[in-house]
């Protein structure tokens, strides 16, 4: 019974279709009398065919193409509907050509009195003219209906700008509409502001100064929408890092940061996480009361919102202001050893304790370092690949703050090592390791052993050819060469021709590098 349940969910009713079967009935589009329901059951089936990937040749798309143009005349709203979808997905698939005949059609539906229509046939022209033919009677209607009084309309002529100033051909005219659309973003609909500070900020985004004339007029306007909000947010970061590349010494009591900072205390959870991001990216061009503000602003969202996707917008910020001062976020770490044992239950967002345990690591200091590396070691075996990659990438650098603790990260290395045989894992900490020998003298020891150890039992040549180069540069200050020199031995004798002819290579160092060695790497290299 549950099985069948499953089948029967699993079943899709369109996955059947035969292409050609499908096409041949759509001549019904031709009869004077139309069966509106059959219409719209072949339309429906021939989006999915175009959706699903299924290709379509030209003759046959041009034919569907003015098939269903001919379904406009019908008075059937849904239909006609139908009818604008399912040209918009034909357009990609016809020549221009072929499509220019269709724009006369549209432009009289621009004028239907059924803003679903009117609407529609907005959309749909964006799609079907070439941004060459965006002039004349097209552009003039088009910008006309940016300040209708309707809000649905507005909307569509606004996404239809934003469609052709993409294409390169049509920007220079869709630039002309400038002043209807600073017009629209004074709308107090939510959904024209958001599709009119879009397309400004669309055709101002690659002149300087017009995006710091479009953020001093932006801060002045009451957006209704969150997204317009964070939209709003994201131009203001950009002109503040235009100006601090111009000038390092840029004010920090200046009305674009005060503005962002402001924001920070927003009723709506998506802006304060957009304006604490911002704020964390470009710290210098903030005052530290602006920041400590930010703090304050995370520390409520983790305590008043359980949303996964709320939690890692919070940490990622810790996550870049720990990098910035760790100090700011060393408050929190209760809260991310919490997010660092959920990580290990099953049903737990592994991407939330990944954040936790690199944040974590970037507020350790000498005094705590120790009792976390220890919890981490425990869980190593119930972490997921992208928290062990967090834990190895921190690792080099705690090591060369903290050389006394070597060993201790030199545990949490190898116990990952052993848990874990994946490429990249193993890469990241070939890689690590082969820093710390390089970087901290009281490690080397410890790191050449783990080494030796790694391409003992290592399936990946790349890896193994990176640490044999490390053994030789390294032989001449090794406390154990005898060990090394078997390890490399063994490549030769065990592994493929890349990783054999580079352990050659590695021997002939050892004979050269150290002189009480030579004899027996000699008669080694003879073999």
């Amino acid at each position: 019974m549950t099985q069948d349940k499953t089948k029967s969910e699993d079943f899709h009713p369109l996955e059947q279709l035969d292409k050609s079967s499908v096409i041949q009935k759509c001549q019904i589009f031709n009869d004077r009398e139309l069966n509106v329901p059959k219409c719209l059951e072949l339309i429906t089936s021939m989006i999915y065919i175009i959706r699903k990937g299924e290709k379509l040749t030209k003759e046959n798309a041009t034919n569907l193409f003015f098939g269903s143009t001919k379904l406009l005349q019908s008075k059937n709203p849904k239909l006609r509907r139908y009818v604008y979808l399912f040209i918009r997905e034909l357009c990609p698939l016809v020549p221009s050509e072929e499509r220019i005949m269709v724009t006369a059609i549209l432009l009289n539906g621009m004028k239907d009195e059924s803003i679903y229509i009117s609407s529609s046939s907005i959309r749909v022209l964006a799609h079907v003219v070439e941004g060459t033919m965006v002039g004349g009677e097209i552009e003039r209607k088009l910008k006309e209906t940016v300040l209708s009084k309707n809000d649905t309309v507005s909307c569509a002529a606004l996404v239809a700008g934003i469609h052709l100033h993409n294409r390169n051909a049509a920007a220079d005219a869709i630039k002309k509409w400038v002043s209807e659309v600073s017009s629209a973003l004074q709308s107090r609909s939510a959904s024209v502001q958001t599709q009119a500070l879009t397309l400004l900020w669309t055709i101002r985004k690659h002149d300087s100064l017009a995006v710091s004339k479009l953020s001093q007029q932006i801060i002045r306007i009451a957006l209704q929408s969150p997204r317009a909000q964070c939209l709003r947010l994201r131009i203001l970061e950009r002109y503040l890092k235009e100006e601090l590349k111009k000038n390092p010494s840029f004010s920090k009591s200046n009305e674009t940061s005060e503005f962002i900072s402001g924001c920070v205390n927003h009723r709506d959870n998506i802006v304060v996480l957009e304006s604490c991001r911002i704020i964390s990216n470009i710290p210098q061009a903030f005052t530290t009361a602006a920041i400590n503000e930010v703090i304050e602003a995370l520390e409520l969202l983790l305590l008043n919102n359980s949303s996964s996707i709320t939690r890692i917008g919070v940490l990622k910020i810790l996550n870049k202001l720990a990098g910035f001062n760790s100090n700011l976020v060393s408050k929190f770490n209760s809260e991310l050893e919490g997010f660092l044992q959920q990580g290990n239950s099953e049903n737990s967002n592994k991407e939330v304790a990944s954040l936790a345990v690199s944040t974590l690591l970037q507020t350790a200091n000498e005094s705590n370092v120790e009792k976390l590396m220890n919890q981490i070691v425990n869980l190593t075996g119930e972490m997921g690949v992208d928290i062990k990659a967090a834990v190895v990438k921190s690792m080099k650098s705690l090591c060369i703050q903290y050389p006394t603790k070597h060993s201790t990260f030199m545990g949490v290395l190898s116990k990952i090592l052993n848990d874990d045989d994946g490429l990249d894992l193993k890469s990241s900490i070939a890689d690590t390791l082969c820093d710390i020998v390089r970087k901290v003298p009281s490690a080397k020891s410890d790191g050449l052993a783990q080494l030796c150890e790694l391409i003992e039992d290592c399936e990946h040549s790349d890896v193994s050819i990176r640490v044999l180069h490390l053994l030789g540069e390294e032989s001449a200050s090794m406390t154990n060469p005898q060990n090394a020199v078997r390890v490399v031995y063994n490549r030769i004798l065990l592994e493929n021709e890349r990783v054999r002819a580079a352990a050659v290579d590695t021997l002939a160092i050892f004979a050269k590098s150290v002189p009480h060695l030579k004899d027996q790497t000699v008669i080694l290299l003879k073999r």
